[in-house]
């Protein structure tokens, strides 16, 4: 498979995984999805940024931001979490 096919299967994947879980997403953690999605060239959708995702919860320094995840929001976001970040 050449890089540019890697890259097109990439950017449907994460377009799959905004839409798929979009809302519960926002039922979750009461904030769009969409905000944590970076945008490549040409405004691609390219992944899930936890980094942003990170700051977004204020994870306090020392602590995961999987570990802040299941204690605050439970199974629910957690397991969310995990499915946006594969």
């Amino acid at each position: 498979m050449s890089n540019e096919n890697v890259v097109i299967e990439a950017v449907k994947d994460s377009k799959l995984k905004l839409s798929k879980y979009r809302n519960e997403f926002l039922s979750v953690f009461e904030t769009p999805l969409s905000k944590f999605y970076g945008s490549g060239l040409s405004g691609l959708v390219i992944g899930f940024d936890v980094v942003a995702f990170d700051e977004y919860l204020c994870v306090p320094d020392g602590q995961s931001c999987k570990d802040f995840v299941q204690e605050k929001y439970g199974d629910a976001g957690s397991k969310l979490v995990s499915c946006l970040m594969k």
